[in-house]
């Protein structure tokens, strides 16, 4: 992914005289508004078009562009339409990271590495490394013959250019942290077929009590009877190939993972450059 398009992808708040919308960016062209005072939706794409990035409204003849370079914190505009004309401001809402495609992971060991490879991704002035260099980057010595990693391997791998702090935190120390919101936030917790799992929660709902996180786990291969599992792959039963993992975004409540501590405890991650500390 691109810088442009790392800086560009996400949710926006954007004003424009007394108008108020949120749009959405995605890293594949397409983009959504929504009108804070009434509610109304709508979708488009975007474009880089004459050092500018256009944005095409659906069924609407308004004229919009954004300015380069892209401004998370002060992003200028213009808009031509035919109730008022005029220059636009927006601004990033860097708590919002669903917009960022999920990762699925690449065997039924690499949760880590693909929830990794998509904080990356998710960092708008980061190096984006895959889950093969991320595995390349590990210690062999905290593999185990299946090819899981162990907790001491995910407290010690590092990033390029991102300062990830990691603690181990008893059961009571997460709801508080999450509560923080020192988002993304990466998380070991004990779940799944393998025992251990990693997920990034990147938001968090007050008034529901739940999160957002992105699940590198899915489609669950286990609910597939076409597929079957031999300690290592999940292989299909007739033509062996492996389980194509997408991952995905899913809202869970809260207690899903404060009630599942791995030997006690969860391995925490979050990048104190973006989110400071809790």
């Amino acid at each position: 992914m691109s810088d442009l398009v790392k800086d560009l992808v996400g949710t926006w708040n954007v004003v424009f005289k007394q108008y108020r919308w949120t749009y959405t960016f995605t890293a594949g062209g397409a983009v959504t508004w929504r009108d804070i005072w009434d509610g109304q939706t709508g979708t488009g794409r975007w474009e880089l078009s004459g050092g500018k990035i256009a944005i095409i409204w659906r069924n609407s003849e308004t004229k919009e562009s954004w300015n380069l370079p892209i401004n998370p914190d002060n992003q200028s505009g213009n808009i031509d339409a035919n109730y008022a004309s005029g220059q636009s401001t927006a601004t990033k809402d860097k708590a919002r990271f669903d917009a960022v495609s999920p990762e699925g992971q690449q065997d039924a060991f690499a949760c880590w590495a693909a929830c990794l490879a998509w904080y990356t991704r998710a960092l708008p002035d980061v190096q984006t490394a895959s889950q093969q260099s991320i595995i390349a980057m590990s210690n062999p010595k905290t593999w185990a013959s299946n090819g899981s990693i162990s907790l001491n391997g995910i407290m010690s791998i590092s990033l390029p250019n991102v300062f990830l702090n990691r603690s181990r935190i008893g059961t009571g120390q997460l709801e508080p942290c999450i509560r923080a919101k020192p988002f993304p936030l990466l998380i070991a917790f004990a779940s799944g077929p393998m025992g251990g799992h990693v997920n990034v929660i990147h938001r968090f709902d007050e008034h529901a009590g739940s999160v957002i996180a992105m699940e590198p786990w899915f489609p669950d291969p286990t609910t597939n009877p076409n597929y079957s599992f031999d300690g290592t792959v999940f292989s299909n039963n007739s033509t062996g190939d492996p389980f194509k993992f997408t991952g995905k975004h899913v809202s869970r409540p809260l207690g899903y993972y404060t009630s599942k501590p791995l030997s006690g405890q969860f391995v925490i991650g979050y990048n104190a450059k973006y989110s400071g500390t809790f």
